[in-house]
């Protein structure tokens, strides 16, 4: 078998479609996953066979009719065996689960399946998501493949999303992947933009690049390049604000934990014409005393001591100010802020509501964890330890009390579970006090331990709230695990 390309050269890239193939689509939207399909298929010529003509559709459009499904394969077989572009796409498969034995509609579709084995044909079957949950995994263990459209509205805009299920490079399989639609053309997020061109990036531009920055890296800072940022994803867009304007070495100290794949990007990034990466002697004060501190070997006796005394004793011993300055009203007025918000622009709806406070939550966290990474390294900075050496393991639950009862003075109980993994709980949590919530909403403290360990201990943290009183929990508690680097 060879494979079928649809002439999107990301989906392409992505995808591993074989001609002869029968693909099941899922459509979690309205019609989003024909949509889809005609945009993807755009550059070929394709049949849409369908029960009832419902929207106009591109491409060349047959509208059947029949009273079983005997007459249905004959009718269906027929259009197979004519179509000399051999593409067709089914969109009447909820109309046959709902008019005819679901258990002989699967024996149509085995035998339709060698047929189109037999003729060289693609076939796509549309199939409404979670409206026939066990035909649904039939379905997917029958089919050479799916496709998962989804869809997520927020107010009047729509997060779309695709996922490929074994018609894949194994890489991508069961990984959502973005999408949108702009100038009717259909352009997939790759390389942290979306598009529907494979960028002309060697893995010997990236590696001279790389390499470049490594040799260049105490003299290099990162500015805005010439090419804006439209259709850029929003996990880069958070990335480019904070290291616009950034000394490639202070990158390398507030994300030790990902600098090597962070490089690729910025590399990646450099060459697409986003940021460049410009010569830059860094004059800066506190960067020429953190590149000092850099020759030292080791932590610091004193240190050592301070991290071994009660917690209310290091920060006076270490010289470090760390009080909190925002008073605890304050998060908990911002939390009922943004929930009337929502109530408000959302005019109540449930599923536009939850999906627009589980972005502004993610974006809370992810705000918290930066400014926790920059002040863990300012205190490293302040006791005159080199920011670029790693705390022992032993010292995590020191880390994470520290962390919390000076940046929000909260006490907490921090439990190893094993080398890898940590349970904090919080039992006074003022963070969610008072609020009921459908979600866990102490964002704040997820990113101040994830961005404060990834920086003192220079490797990867993931974490996550597993209970919390706002959605009816006796306590706010969380796991965090370290990732391999």
């Amino acid at each position: 078998m060879k494979k079928f390309f649809t002439e999107h050269e990301v989906f392409d890239e992505i995808s591993n479609i074989q001609v002869g193939n029968s693909i099941l689509v899922l459509d979690g939207g309205y019609g989003e996953a024909l949509y889809f399909l005609e945009k993807l298929l755009k550059s070929k010529y394709y049949i849409v066979i369908r029960h009832k003509i419902e929207q106009r559709v591109i491409g060349r459009q047959i509208t059947i009719e029949f009273s079983t499904l005997n007459d249905l394969s004959i009718k269906v077989n027929n259009i197979r065996r004519s179509n000399e572009e051999k593409i067709i796409i089914h969109d009447y498969l909820s109309d046959l689960l709902i008019n005819f034995d679901p258990d002989l509609v699967l024996k149509l579709l085995l035998v339709w399946k060698e047929e189109a084995q037999k003729n060289e044909t693609v076939e796509f079957y549309i199939l409404t998501k979670d409206a026939f949950t066990i035909i649904e995994k039939k379905l997917l263990s029958l089919m050479d493949g799916g496709i998962e459209v989804e869809v997520k509205l927020q107010k009047e805009i729509k997060q779309l999303s695709f996922t490929l299920i074994k018609c894949c490079k194994p890489e991508y399989n069961l990984k959502p992947i973005k999408f949108i639609v702009s100038d009717d053309e259909l352009l997939i997020e790759w390389m942290g933009e979306f598009t529907n061109k494979i960028p002309a990036i060697t893995a010997e531009m990236l590696k001279e690049k790389i390499r470049f920055y490594e040799e260049n890296l105490n003299n290099l800072r990162i500015v805005k390049g010439e090419k804006d940022y439209v259709n850029v994803s929003f996990e880069n867009l958070w990335i480019f604000s904070q290291i616009d304007g950034m000394h490639l070495l202070m990158v390398k100290m507030l994300y030790p934990d990902i600098f090597n794949s962070l490089l690729r990007k910025i590399a990646t990034w450099d060459i697409l014409g986003y940021i460049k990466v410009v010569a830059d002697e860094g004059d800066d004060p506190w960067l020429k005393n953190a590149k000092k501190l850099m020759s030292k070997n080791g932590i610091s006796l004193k240190t050592k001591v301070a991290l071994n005394l009660p917690s209310r004793f290091f920060h006076t011993i270490q010289g470090i100010s760390g009080l909190p300055k925002v008073p605890a009203k304050i998060y908990t007025m911002e939390k009922r802020s943004i929930f009337e918000f929502l109530r408000h622009i959302t005019a109540g709806g449930k599923e536009e509501h939850d999906a627009m406070f589980e972005n502004l939550l993610r974006l809370e966290e992810k705000f918290h964890e930066f400014v926790s990474r920059k002040k863990a390294l300012e205190d490293i900075v302040v006791q005159k330890e080199n920011p670029l050496n790693s705390l022992e393991p032993k010292y995590i639950s020191k880390i994470i009390t520290l962390t919390l009862y000076y940046g929000y003075r909260l006490k907490v109980d921090v439990r190893s579970l094993n080398n890898e993994k940590i349970r904090v709980t919080v039992p006074d949590c003022y963070m969610c006090e008072g609020i009921s919530s459908s979600l866990a909403i102490c964002t704040a403290i997820t990113g101040a331990i994830k961005g404060t360990l990834s920086v003192v201990f220079k490797r990867p943290v993931d974490g996550k709230e597993i209970k919390c009183k706002a959605v009816g929990d006796d306590v706010c508690e969380f796991e965090f695990n370290f990732l391999n680097p």
